[in-house]
């Protein structure tokens, strides 16, 4: 009599364990294992059953011995408690894939349209990414891009500044506020400054960089138009100096005095404050006053 009932608990138990088994191939998406290691409990159950069956419907079958059968019934209750505490490690791993694919898919989507573009190099500065608002910036189709060499797109002025930069970039781990001058398709360039980051391995080794690009082609065309109005009015000004104020003259020899109380020529006081340069000569009626003998009035 305890031969049966411990059948009837294994049976139980196996069947229980094969429907927890089962369970877990949509947890782990791994249907075909946990299909199999179901499938196995499940048979081992019906083994029971049809042993079970045997016992109570032909008298003569001899019973089973009872520690093997005890074994097999702490067996199965082992399998019931440990497939029961795997499925919540197995529930947190597919939580945690399922949120790390949600936050992938939001990082693409941002990766993908935010108006920077962003680039990602191999230790040799090969392309390994480039996003959509790079391939704009610059004309490129992706298979234009992906592969190839980064100093292909800096214009030859620049390439002594990435080799020089770019050692540095991997020994240090980031770089901020380089400039590049980068050759769009057409032939034109656009000044860019980079910000970077390496990302490492879990081993902490070089896996590639993360760079992102600040287009500063207009900023610098219109810093270098600053420059050149602020250099043309400094100019300017260096060669204007202007009279103001009230000047004390001389109503008779229309001598001025200085600030130092001395008389001066009008025109030394002009000269000495201003660009004015003097040249001499006679107006008509002084040159008739002062030399009378050139001068005949006609009939």
């Amino acid at each position: 009599m305890e031969v049966i009932v411990v059948l009837i608990l294994s049976a139980t138990l196996q069947f229980w364990a094969a429907y927890l088994a089962w369970r877990l191939n949509r947890v782990t998406e791994k249907k075909s294992a946990w299909i199999f290691i179901a499938a196995a409990i499940f048979l081992m159950a019906v083994r029971r059953c049809i042993t079970l069956r045997l016992l109570l419907v032909t008298p003569a079958v001899k019973y089973p011995d009872l520690p093997p059968e005890l074994i097999a019934l702490l067996i199965s209750i082992l399998m019931v408690v440990g497939l029961s505490r795997i499925a919540p490690l197995f529930l947190a791993m597919k939580h945690s894939h399922d949120a790390l694919t949600e936050s992938e898919k939001r990082f693409r989507l941002l990766y993908e349209r935010t108006p920077l573009g962003y680039q990602s190099l191999d230790e040799n500065g090969y392309f390994i990414e480039v996003n959509q608002a790079w391939l704009d910036l610059l004309g490129y189709s992706r298979e234009e891009v992906i592969g190839h060499w980064v100093g292909e797109f800096i214009s030859p002025p620049y390439l002594e500044v990435l080799q020089k930069n770019f050692p540095r970039f991997k020994a240090e781990g980031e770089i901020r506020g380089v400039e590049y001058e980068l050759v769009k398709k057409d032939g034109s360039v656009v000044i860019v400054s980079v910000n970077g980051r390496i990302g490492y391995d879990e081993e902490g080794n070089f896996k590639q960089t993360h760079c992102i690009l600040y287009n500063m082609t207009d900023l610098k065309r219109m810093d270098e138009e600053q420059k050149r109005l602020i250099s043309q009015l400094q100019e300017a000004l260096q060669k204007v100096k202007t009279l103001s104020g009230m000047l004390p003259i001389c109503s008779s020899c229309k001598k001025i005095r200085d600030d130092q109380g001395y008389w001066q020529q009008l025109e030394s006081y002009i000269r000495d404050h201003s660009e004015a340069e003097f040249s001499h000569g006679l107006c008509p009626e002084c040159a008739k006053k002062h030399f009378p003998e050139y001068f005949h009035e006609k009939n």
